[in-house]
């Protein structure tokens, strides 16, 4: 049977947050049957030994993990770690008798790389992991949001893990109040529809957090229904100012009596207007691409995705004007996308 935590506090006499006010002494009676047993504690040579917290002179405090890994590591450093309200609850100089503790080795490494702020040789360490070390912290009173900050290894670990699990790394943000790495994530969990949300998730992410997120969902959501909901400027009343109405006949003083005047008004033989018959044209063209983005609305659309699903064929097209005011349309819409707040 696995031992418990209990189990591992009992063995070494520690109390319920992993700590050793003072050396115990150990024997058969004190061991499950998964802990180091009497031969293990004479020789502790045998064991192995972390790589990256070897004993030195500094080292004042010796760890031990649930799979018999030693930890050399200082006294000073883990009571600096910790939240100032711990108050007495600190760590004690003893290098005589092994603190076990009922974190594994994998994990408890990356504990104390995060306490200590150094990278391990090798970082690529599984998502999990990450999260169970992270976690376990709260135990010994050390805050993550102290420790888990940008620049940090261990932050630069958890944004490796972005591009694949964003929504994992936000939850874990959110329920330790690690901003910085929640607003990040925030970006990349985009494509995690809101109800698709685990009431686990929910819970472990905390009140704000969802809000927060849920809030960041509605608000570009709403800003795309409105960017695609205004199409393209008709051109009709630039033509009529242009002395052309909206059939390519002259206007003004290019009329004499009902009768086009062509040699007042050369312009004439140049349509600068198209009318209303164009101006459906346009409509329609700008409803036909924008009706299946706003049917199949995702607020984690890419600017370039945009781009290219409201393009529309220049054939649709047969006044320049309208084909361009449709593609100056095109690229107000996805500039102003692209600068539409994507983080919560």
């Amino acid at each position: 049977m696995q031992p418990t935590p209990e189990d591992y506090q009992a063995t070494a006499g520690v109390d319920q947050d992993g700590r050793s006010p003072s050396p115990s002494p150990s024997g058969p009676d004190r061991h499950p049957a998964s802990a180091p047993t009497d031969t293990q504690q004479s020789a502790p040579d045998e064991r192995q030994v972390s790589p990256s917290f070897p004993r030195s002179d500094s080292t004042d405090v010796v760890l031990l993990s649930s799979d018999t890994v030693l930890f050399h590591v200082h006294a000073s450093k883990l009571n600096a770690a910790a939240a100032p309200s711990a108050g007495q609850r600190t760590w004690a100089s003893n290098t005589s008798t092994p603190i076990l503790v009922p974190e594994p080795s994998p994990v408890l490494a990356l504990m104390l790389h995060t306490v200590y702020a150094t990278r391990p040789s090798s970082w690529a360490s599984p998502l999990p992991t990450l999260i169970a070390a992270i976690d376990a912290l709260v135990k010994y009173d050390i805050e993550p949001r102290r420790l888990v900050l940008p620049g940090t290894p261990i932050y630069g670990a958890l944004q490796t893990h972005l591009p694949t699990d964003a929504f994992e790394v936000y939850v874990l943000a959110a329920h330790h109040g690690l901003e910085d790495l929640a607003v990040e994530a925030s970006g990349q969990v985009l494509a995690h529809p809101v109800r698709d949300i685990s009431d686990a998730a929910a819970v472990r992410m905390g009140a704000t957090y969802l809000r927060r997120l849920y809030n960041l969902y509605n608000a570009r959501k709403d800003a795309l229904q409105k960017l695609l909901l205004q199409g393209p400027s008709f051109h009709a009343a630039a033509a009529a100012a242009n002395g052309v109405n909206g059939f390519g006949a002259a206007t003004g003083s290019g009329m004499l009596d009902g009768v086009t005047d062509f040699a007042a008004a050369p312009a004439a033989q140049s349509p600068v207007g198209c009318g209303p018959e164009g101006e459906r044209r346009l409509s329609k063209a700008w409803r036909a691409r924008t009706s299946s983005v706003a049917w199949n609305l995702r607020v984690d659309l890419e600017p370039d995705k945009l781009r290219r699903a409201l393009e529309a064929d220049g054939s649709v097209f047969d006044c320049l004007e309208c084909e361009e005011a449709y593609e100056a349309r095109v690229e107000e819409v996805v500039e102003s996308w692209r600068n539409t707040k994507a983080t919560i």
